[in-house]
């Protein structure tokens, strides 16, 4: 039998003479071939090799794990302790090491053997496997080829210009200031250990404003490429900000697009001053000079997406005469966010108790309230008079005195502390051990509807503890502010109805295809509206002024976007061209309303038809050899249905549907040569976003740069470090 055919030495059955012998207490002979463990010493392979009894103290060291005690004879002198590495030993002969190599003695320490599992095995001196096995040669080659390398660094050229890159790099998505960047302690860091590098950095924060625009001068050529290989068409969205610093009017400019590589792009082309100019003539022309900028042609752009204001629209009727195909309001997609930020403002603060109008005459048609009713309000709370606030805020209800009380609680640690105090006492007397969280009482940010929302929610959470703040005589709560029963149930009746609202916010601003895309506008705005449809089934002649004009209010809003969706076909479409939506969808929440539903399907068709016109080319002609069939076999004859043949939207329409949650554009990737001529279409939807929340993102991060504290920031670099930014957060430079 040879060596690799032999049987493994733990399958045979140990015949336990090293126990037996050890028991007996007889000179030891050295006749049994099994270690205590059973393991079978083969003389062949191991000779001169010997059992040895196991110690009487049990061995700890990790090694013993992987290896064998065995003693090794030589001449009549006693057998030596030895370890035997057992990975190395059942390897078959052409792999296996010398004897040498893997018997090695363990009668003084376990450091030599530790030194053949790491150089072998790769396992650390810990006992931890790290799979990377290195000998001794190995770590020698290692360091020398380390340093080696270091001197061939060293005489190399440093690439300054890819360090003044990062360099950037890490001021354009920091948002450091640039005299930060080139301070005295930043160029010690820098240069640590490194004198060398010290004279890299630039120690004038105007030398680090020029590689800035340099850097954004010379990565503009990449965006232009990436945003010509667009799938699809691409949409460009615009916002107006007023900088923090009260100098510049910024108007935001994004790109949103469907890139070579079918991953969703929002980037930023433009932060342009307006210079105060808010008409829509301005905006236009700073808008059609970005345009410009990056070689975007009227046949790239599907939609512009904007806020409500009514300059929108009148700086798309300006860009009209100079972009191809541009429509000011079939191109238009309206702000998803915006929309809803004015009907929860609506409900909130577009009523008053000491309105003029009786809305006790009538529940379902109370009087108009625009949103000249709210800004009056915003600019009555932004006064510097303290109590005139707080009675501003007393006229509006429930949710007035509430923020009152919030007030109150946050106005010094000696209110905060008490407040802590009695939810603490409404802890104790629950009696939960798992609930012991202290909560801050959240103040709503003026009309900041969805603060005031996180403001409702927590006073709910906190009722009984707020209840007992008031109610405490330590502090001086005015008794106009103390809410009663009734507030507390209109406040639930109002978290009630500006939830769904909030819901559709936050996945109308999501930056994706999944959630964020166009599709969730028409889908969120036909929830939301059913929500307020059914709260006002719901009022009676006992509800509340306030409460039937805040319902009534919100309703009034939302339908009036709602059925301004019918302008633009893009909402129904985007709805129809998602995979796990199609018709289905208007089948199920449309079909009661008759002309709606039949005015989508209408909507779809003809874009089909439009883009038929234009793909046809791409469709494969597949024909179906024709059957000579007379008699009662051609009257027999049906359609055998062959999808190849088929309308190719009547066969999207028909084909199967994947489960909820499917991501549409993932979704198209796969399949989009399946619908030669719908998939255009539906990448161009699907880069649609349903909100300017990455325009409003912009500003947010521009704040931190344009400000009080950097005066002194020029309109040129303020959009060099905002559009670098992006382009490094898009990976597209």
């Amino acid at each position: 039998m040879s060596e690799i055919d032999t049987e493994s030495s733990f399958t045979l059955e140990p015949n336990n003479m090293t126990e037996i012998h050890r028991d007996s207490n007889l000179e030891i002979m050295h006749n049994s071939r099994r270690t205590d463990s059973g393991f079978l010493i083969e003389e062949h392979r191991l000779p001169n090799c010997v059992p040895l009894v196991a110690p009487k103290i049990p061995r700890t060291s990790w090694v013993w794990k992987h290896g064998i005690h065995l003693g090794r004879v030589k001449g009549s002198a006693e057998p030596i302790s030895h370890w035997l590495c057992l990975r190395c030993y059942e390897k078959p002969a052409q792999d296996r090491p010398q004897l040498k190599d893997y018997l090695i003695r363990s009668n003084t320490s376990t450091n030599r053997i530790i030194d053949h599992m790491e150089q072998r095995h790769g396992y650390l001196r810990n006992g931890l496997a790290t799979g990377s096995p290195t000998t001794k040669k190995r770590k020698l080659n290692t360091i020398e080829g380390s340093w080696q390398r270091q001197q061939s660094l060293a005489k190399e050229t440093f690439n300054i210009p890819g360090w003044q890159s990062q360099y950037c790099r890490w001021i354009a998505i920091t948002g450091v200031s640039l005299r930060q960047a080139t301070h005295p302690e930043t160029i010690a860091l820098l240069s640590w250990q490194h004198p060398q590098l010290g004279q890299l950095p630039p120690v004038s924060h105007g030398t680090a404003a020029l590689w800035m625009k340099q850097c954004f001068k010379a990565s503009q050529a990449v965006v232009i490429d990436s945003i010509a290989g667009a799938i699809g068409k691409v949409t460009i969205s615009f916002d107006g900000w007023k900088a923090n610093n009260d100098i510049m009017d910024l108007l935001g400019v994004v790109v949103h697009y469907i890139d070579r590589s079918y991953t969703l792009k929002n980037v930023v082309i433009g932060l342009r001053n307006t210079h105060g100019s808010h008409t829509g003539a301005s905006i236009a022309d700073h808008l059609f000079a970005v345009l410009h900028d990056y070689q975007i042609c009227g046949s790239q752009i599907a939609y512009f997406a904007s806020d409500n204001a009514a300059n929108n629209h009148t700086a798309l009727q300006h860009l009209q005469p100079k972009i191809a195909d541009l429509h000011p309001v079939t191109s238009r997609l309206r702000c998803a966010g915006h929309i809803y930020n004015l009907v929860c403002n609506a409900i909130l603060y577009g009523y008053n108790e000491e309105a003029s109008f009786d809305a006790s005459q009538s529940v379902d048609e109370p009087a108009d309230c625009d949103s000249a009713t709210v800004t009056n309000f915003d600019a009555a709370i932004n006064i510097d008079d303290d109590e005139r606030r707080l009675r501003e805020w007393r006229k509006k209800g429930p949710i007035g005195r509430l923020h009152n009380t919030m007030v109150h609680i946050n106005h010094n640690p000696h209110r905060r502390g008490l407040f802590e105090r009695r939810q603490r006492d409404v802890l104790d007397e629950a009696g939960d051990p798992l609930n012991t969280k202290i909560y801050r009482a959240i103040v709503n940010g003026g009309i900041r509807w969805n603060s005031t929302y996180l403001m409702i929610k927590r006073a709910i959470k906190l009722k009984e503890a707020i209840h007992n703040y008031q109610d405490d005589v330590e502090i001086d709560m005015p008794s106009e502010d103390y809410l009663t029963p009734n507030d507390w149930l209109e406040l639930r009746e109002l978290h009630a109805l500006l939830e769904p609202l909030y819901e559709a916010s936050i996945r109308v601003q999501n930056k994706g295809t999944k959630e964020g895309a166009l599709h969730d506008v028409l889908t969120s705005m036909d929830y939301c509206l059913t929500q307020l449809e059914d709260a006002k089934k719901k009022l009676t002649k006992t509800s509340t002024i306030t409460w039937r004009t805040s319902v009534n209010l919100g309703w009034q809003k939302l339908d009036q976007y709602y059925h301004m969706t019918d302008d633009n076909p893009a909402y129904t479409i985007a709805i129809v061209l998602h995979p796990c939506m199609k018709f289905k969808w208007f089948e199920k929440h449309w079909d009661h309303k008759g002309g709606s539903f039949k005015k989508a399907k209408d909507m779809i068709i003809a874009a089909y038809e439009k883009q038929k016109v234009k793909y046809s080319h791409l469709v494969p002609v597949r024909t179906t050899p024709k059957r000579d069939l007379k008699g009662i076999d051609a009257y027999n004859e049906v359609d055998n249905g062959d999808k190849h043949n088929d309308d190719e939207l009547q066969r999207w329409l028909r084909d199967e549907r994947p489960p909820t949650g499917t991501d549409p554009l993932q979704w198209w990737k796969e399949h989009q040569h399946d619908y030669p001529i719908l998939k255009n279409l539906a990448f161009t939807l699907l880069a649609a976003p349903a909100s300017t929340a990455t325009d409003e993102r912009l500003f947010s991060m521009a704040g931190n740069v344009v400000n009080e504290k950097r005066p002194h920031t020029k309109e040129d670099l303020a959009e060099s470090g905002q559009c670098l930014r992006s382009w490094y957060t898009e990976a597209i430079i």
